[in-house]
């Protein structure tokens, strides 16, 4: 006996994630599969269960083609139910994986019945289960392991469009209106606004460095201190409260500027290799886009 997994999909008719897993069994033709279950699991844990499988249920049926006196092939699909921790777990080890591909393991548990070869042959036509307290019928478990790989290019563009399904802020904002005075923000704020659309993308996709990278037309326009400054103060806001506010700004800018740039903003000291986390990206983006939300309103409401 033998599985094979064939594929591995995330299921897009289902409002709930789960993978489906498409395999091939085969077997010998006296030995009766009567169901089949899966965990898939990394090397270091068990991620999920599959659904159990009975061999008469309609995710289960032989290739009448190529049955033989003495080999049966078998297909079958199993569902794999994952929940928000599972989908994490994996992001995570796509994440340390240098090739970001996730490495995973299929562990598949057959329980099938056969007859006890050890037996005397039954007299034709007479069906026993047991005789003189020898069983003429066994029950077996087999065991089968697979190692499978879902490749980062796959995991972004077939599985997370179908698992990640969250919803998002909607963000309003305002293009200023083109003005000789405001022609300064006027420049920066078109490609910080264009670029909020590139750095969400890249979050639904899972691409947290690559959210962060395309977040930068946001943060250099948060590095105009001076400005931002003048701004605030105009708007209403008093000095000591206009500074408070620059300082946390700075504060962002610094902290995102670690992840871009490998030298330290004006120093020689080169910053150490960050690894991008869901949380970095999102907490990038949110702050960013609300900052420049809050200075298009103000602009606006300058006379």
């Amino acid at each position: 006996m033998y599985i094979k997994v064939v594929s591995i999909d995330p299921n897009k008719q289902s409002l709930h994630p789960e993978l489906i897993i498409r395999a091939e069994m085969k077997c010998d033709s006296n030995i009766l599969p009567t169901e089949v279950s899966c965990v898939l699991n990394d090397k270091n844990f068990k991620i999920a269960n599959a659904i159990t499988s009975h061999t008469r249920g309609d995710n289960f049926y032989v290739d009448y083609k190529n049955r033989s006196d003495r080999r049966i092939l078998y297909y079958f699909h199993l569902f794999v139910p994952l929940d928000k921790l599972a989908i994490e777990y994996l992001q995570d080890l796509r994440d340390k994986s240098s090739k970001h591909d996730i490495n995973l393991q299929l562990k598949f548990v057959v329980k099938s019945i056969e007859p006890n070869v050890n037996e005397h042959k039954l007299p034709e036509g007479v069906v026993a289960l047991k005789s003189n307290n020898s069983f003429f019928i066994n029950v077996k478990t087999y065991e089968f392991s697979q190692e499978i790989v879902i490749s980062s290019s796959d995991w972004v563009q077939d599985y997370l469009p179908v698992f990640v399904k969250e919803k998002y802020l909607i963000l309003e904002i305002n293009e200023p209106q083109i003005t000789s005075e405001n022609e300064f923000w006027n420049e920066r704020l078109k490609p910080a606004i264009n670029a909020l659309t590139s750095v969400e993308s890249k979050i639904k996709q899972g691409e947290w460095a690559e959210a962060i990278e395309k977040a930068r037309p946001l943060i250099e326009l948060l590095n105009n201190n001076s400005e931002l400054k003048k701004l605030f103060i105009e708007s209403g806001l008093s000095e000591a409260a206009a500074i408070n506010l620059i300082d946390s700004i700075s504060g962002l800018f610094a902290f995102t500027s670690k992840f871009i740039h490998k030298i330290e903003h004006k120093s020689i000291n080169v910053n150490p290799d960050l690894t991008a986390h869901k949380e970095d990206a999102y907490l990038i983006y949110s702050l960013s886009s609300n900052m420049i939300n809050m200075i298009v309103k103000k602009i606006n409401r300058m006379p």
